[in-house]
């Protein structure tokens, strides 16, 4: 009997703690209100409420968020189209205004938001009621509203939410957007099944994938191909066509990537980080290696070193955005931690390899340059007993990548 009694006092605990973290009674107002279904959304500390009624097609939806400061925003909307997306929502936003009142709009989520921040204003989505409760930084937004009967198929809607730490005027400044991503799902308001997504998965990953292997691996290849291949006469010239084949093959690839960058962006809205300006650096600095060697002069002209120059320190400052811009994008992409440990095991053993070879490339150089000013030597004598200041044999070679 003191076991069932136990058994019972623990279950009951076990579901006052569920209740707790995903209440389905709220207060709105001046009267307490209880909902059919509740979830726990993410990771921000945010839940959502609701009860659906068919016979009207109205969703009572209450949602309580944590905004990362007191004049920050939380927000909730509905997607009616395909997919649990920011562009094209339909979005309720909480924030305290300057004047100290609790306050909740509506935006729509188009393609303007590219340019400049949101603003208030109507949205698709009927609204029949809606209120606001706000507690320092924690947010609580109700809205009734008829959902369209051409909407998401069936009961299930597209959903998304988010928050962010500051407000400009009635405009939402950027949300962080490297802890605040996976913010989308799908739910099912009938049956309470519920699925937490993050929007365009697949063209995320792929971007990752393909900027890895074209920036991240092959122009790090192209790069090591001629500065410790080219020393060695036995590989002249295949150390040049190995750099540009790893080179054009890394650009294409990178350039397919950036692409898949680009659209992404068209899904980011006012989203502006600096993954994104070191990709667009990236693609301008590899583009300029491209079109600098249309200018390539021959080895003997005087302004042959200048290029050299320009060609090495481009390509050596290239390397270095793209590897803390792929650290940048995993820190964005949270991919499984096998991923990002993987890409720390090609980049150390590509590093340490290029140590290994850096000493060797050295070795072989100057053991050349000992061995041609050794052979040089006598003629030298020669030549001055002739009466001729200057050896017939060409000069030392330069450092190994000078070539």
């Amino acid at each position: 009997m003191e076991l069932k009694l136990l058994l019972l006092l623990l279950v009951a605990i076990l579901a006052s703690t569920a209740s707790a973290q995903c209440p389905l009674s709220h207060r709105i107002g001046s009267s307490q209100r209880s909902f059919r279904a509740c979830r726990n959304l993410a990771e921000q500390g945010a839940t959502l409420a609701w009860t659906h009624t068919s016979s009207s097609n109205t969703l009572d939806a209450v949602f309580t968020g944590t905004a990362p400061s007191s004049s920050g925003w939380v927000a909730w909307g509905i997607n009616t189209g395909p997919a649990p997306v920011m562009m094209g929502a339909d979005v309720f936003l909480a924030f305290r205004a300057s004047n100290g009142t609790a306050m909740i709009l509506t935006y729509k989520l188009t393609q303007d938001l590219m340019t400049k921040l949101p603003s208030p204003g109507p949205i698709g989505i009927r609204v029949l009621d809606k209120s606001v409760d706000i507690s320092g930084n924690r947010m609580k937004l109700f809205v009734r509203i008829q959902l369209p009967r051409n909407g998401s198929a069936g009961s299930v809607i597209n959903h998304i939410w988010n928050r962010g730490a500051a407000m400009q005027g009635s405009s939402p400044l950027p949300h962080d957007t490297k802890n605040d991503i996976k913010s989308a799902g799908s739910i099912n308001i009938a049956s309470g099944n519920a699925e937490i997504v993050i929007p365009h998965q697949k063209l995320k990953n792929r971007h990752g994938i393909i900027n890895a292997v074209g920036w991240g691996l092959l122009l790090p290849l192209g790069v090591m191909s001629a500065r410790y291949l080219k020393v060695f006469q036995c590989a002249d010239p295949a150390w040049f066509y190995m750099h540009a084949f790893f080179q054009s093959s890394g650009y294409v690839l990178g350039v397919v990537g950036w692409a898949t960058g680009l659209k992404l962006a068209t899904y980011a809205a006012t989203v502006r980080c600096k993954h994104r300006n070191l990709g667009i650096a990236i693609f301008v600095f590899s583009t300029l290696q491209v079109l600098s060697l249309l200018l390539r002069p021959k080895k003997e002209h005087k302004v042959r070193k200048f290029w050299n120059i320009y060609h090495h320190t481009l390509g050596y400052a290239t390397i270095a955005m793209i590897i803390v811009n792929i650290f940048e994008g995993f820190d964005l992409l949270q991919p499984d931690r096998k991923w990002k440990r993987t890409y720390i095991g090609v980049i150390s053993s590509l590093a340490a390899l290029s140590v290994i070879l850096e000493v060797v490339t050295w070795v072989v150089y100057l053991r050349n340059k000992s061995r041609r000013s050794s052979q040089a030597e006598p003629f030298k004598g020669a030549a001055a007993a002739n009466g001729h200041g200057s050896s017939p044999w060409p000069s030392a070679a330069t450092a190994p990548n000078g070539a």
